[in-house]
């Protein structure tokens, strides 16, 4: 639907779009009457802590979902390489943080005092590897499903766990271990499984081929869309801070949207709101919180679609029904366009133009030799762009200084060790 069609024929600023111009520009004419409930409901969304810094949330998932899309042998988000993740992930990093918790401690406090206090939870200082922090961003991504996985685990008193909610500075945080916050959880890690790497992972074997996921959400399937998604997101505008303004804006109008019509059970944004959406969604205490305080539920994806329906185009069946609820009750609502330039599907099978100034045999060292045999994997083209990077003179330039500096260090500690075993060599 064109904006202009829409609004031909009307005298009058519809209802929704007057309100959001009127509090704007801080008039308060709609303090009580029936337009109260949606002047006073914009007025909070907008005050929402979140909506201060989920701009840099935004930020920080997408440079995860760029790390794992340069993840070689295969990538992270189909065959061997994602089952040994969700393996690391199920098995070892769950139990670990949930023994860093004690049950009775979360029960006795509300929903929202658990993501007001949830800082001093000792798990919200460990910092996971990248594969692990990917699923465990999934996982997120399902509250449901998420609490429900969650309160199968025991804590230091044994008993079930409330769920683990993340903070902030810890959603999007992944490290190799080399890092101070990394390297306590990497010994914490050691100490629990002497004989599982913490970072890279090992290359899966039977212990990967052997293993079936006992989690309610399946996280193999929202892993596998995951590239189309970042695909969407390689395009110049999102690295812009004005498209990002207006993302937030759009994204506070759609939480208001959800709020006022109820008709819209599974209500589907576009692709720049969806990015708000999912960042907002995996700081699941305070999402539960915000939810719970706007929306008085908690507001997820469609049901059986993974979590995640809104990162593909698909033309037939429930999507495309509830794609069209949206648009129309966004239409009626705010009289504006629903999409936006850089919020449409682009099809995977565009590559990004990074791709084609990369040689395959580049590209192809990202795969295993099966797939590069067949095509490569299923990737979003990051992985092209920091091969691109990687050619920049000027970063050349810095890592051959970097390296020249490292040799340097290297001899002169070698000469400083020669020159004290010298000195300590007993005359003969």
């Amino acid at each position: 639907m064109i904006m202009g069609d829409i609004n031909q024929g009307f005298g009058w600023a519809p209802v929704g779009q007057r309100l959001l111009n009127e509090y704007s520009q801080g008039t308060q004419q709609h303090e009580s009457g029936p337009n109260a409930n949606h002047a006073k409901a914009w007025t909070e969304i907008k005050a929402l802590q979140t909506m201060q810094h989920i701009v840099g949330l935004a930020v920080n998932q997408m440079r995860l979902l760029h790390a794992v899309d340069t993840f070689p042998r295969g990538g992270l988000c189909q065959g061997p390489a994602l089952k040994e993740a969700l393996r690391r992930y199920e098995k070892l990093w769950l139990p670990l943080v949930a023994a860093q918790t004690t049950a009775s401690q979360q029960q006795m406090l509300s929903t929202a005092q658990r993501a007001a206090a949830s800082s001093n939870h000792s798990y919200h200082s460990l910092v996971p590897p990248l594969d692990v922090a990917f699923l465990w961003h999934l996982h997120r991504l399902q509250p449901e499903q998420y609490e429900q996985d969650c309160r199968r685990l025991r804590g230091q008193d044994g008993r079930p766990v409330d769920v683990l909610h993340v903070t902030a500075q810890q959603a999007f945080a992944f490290s190799d271990g080399r890092d101070p916050a990394g390297a306590a959880t990497a010994a914490l890690w050691h100490r629990l499984y002497p004989h599982e790497p913490f970072w890279p992972p090992a290359t899966p074997a039977k212990q990967t081929e052997s293993f079936a996921s006992s989690l309610s959400a399946d996280l193999a399937a929202v892993a596998v869309r995951m590239p189309v998604f970042l695909h969407q997101l390689l395009r110049a505008c999102y690295i812009e801070v004005g498209f990002f303004e207006a993302a937030v804006v759009r994204y506070t109008k759609f939480l208001l949207l959800v709020k006022h019509h109820l008709e819209l059970q599974h209500p589907i944004p576009p692709l720049d709101i969806g990015l708000m959406w999912s960042s907002h969604m995996s700081v699941s205490g305070v999402y539960a919180a915000d939810c719970k305080q706007i929306l008085h539920r908690t507001l997820q994806d469609m049901p059986g679609a993974s979590a995640s329906l809104w990162i593909e185009c698909d033309q037939t069946g429930p999507w495309r029904f509830h794609w069209s609820n949206t648009w129309r009750a966004w239409s009626e609502e705010f009289r504006e366009p629903f999409l936006v330039p850089g919020s449409g599907y682009v099809p995977l099978d565009s590559a990004h133009p990074a791709e084609s100034s990369i040689i395959p045999q580049a590209l192809a060292c990202y795969e295993q030799p099966a797939a590069a045999a067949t095509g490569g994997s299923w990737r979003a083209g990051a992985h092209a762009l920091y091969l691109l990077w990687l050619k920049d003179p000027c970063i050349q330039q810095q890592q051959q200084q970097q390296h020249e500096s490292a040799a340097a260090a290297r001899q002169k500690t070698a000469a400083q060790q020669e020159g004290s075993a010298a000195i300590q060599q007993p005359e003969q």
